[in-house]
């Protein structure tokens, strides 16, 4: 999965990206519906390296389980997976320079930074194949329910649900990911943080169900 997609990415094809994520996003979808799916061993294998292909993987893998876990149906834990593939599709207009820096952005560079979900939205947002669902995943997972989040400062209800739920696993895969800059979080330790935001900034019923789901995958 993360060759095809560090491959899709690696070009500047925007038709074939979407066409490969969303062959990619059935495949996850059939793979986590299954009852003997081990959420353990996906959280294992998903902690070895970080790039942008692979935290958008992990998201994707990430926010299908989390849509399993709120009861959506499969085709939309399907629609959810290829979203979340695409959801930092905009970091590729971002310098390296900037995205691998091991120290604190400035504030002018974090200003290129908070430009990729509107970048990535634009790239998209004419498309028939995706969802208004999977756009919103691209454009509102950085935006916060007590309007402190960007692009643009939406708050409560005007942020989509595929919104929100990106919102959880993307700060969740972020902060428990190896980065230039920092070690990785524990687990336990991004499920308080998490938690500490619900409500404010982070769907309510989202971490508690994704909570629910690292504990569950957690060894005893």
């Amino acid at each position: 999965m993360l060759d095809v997609l560090q491959c899709c990415f690696s070009s500047s094809d925007v038709d074939a990206t979407v066409h490969a994520v969303g062959e990619l996003g059935g495949l996850a979808a059939s793979l986590i519906s299954r009852e003997d799916f081990a959420a353990r061993d996906l959280f294992r294998v998903m902690s070895h390296d970080y790039a942008t292909f692979v935290h958008s993987a992990n998201v994707a893998m990430y926010a299908g389980l989390l849509a399993h876990g709120l009861g959506m149906r499969r085709h939309d834990i399907e629609l959810v997976i290829s979203g979340g593939l695409l959801h930092d599709l905009g970091k590729l207009e971002i310098p390296d320079r900037i995205l691998t820096k091991p120290g604190r952005l400035t504030e002018e560079e974090f200003e290129i930074v908070k430009r990729h979900p509107g970048e990535g939205f634009r790239q998209l947002a004419r498309r028939e194949d995706l969802t208004f669902g999977q756009l919103m995943m691209v454009y509102q997972h950085h935006e916060r329910l007590d309007g402190v989040g960007y692009p643009v400062g939406c708050v409560d209800d005007e942020i989509h649900s595929w919104g929100r739920l990106c919102a959880v696993v993307d700060i969740f895969e972020a902060v428990t990911s190896k980065r230039p800059y920092r070690t990785p979080m524990s687990r336990e330790a991004a499920c308080n943080l998490i938690r500490r935001d619900s409500g404010r900034g982070l769907d309510q019923e989202m971490v508690e169900c994704w909570i629910s789901i690292i504990q569950n995958a957690m060894p005893k």
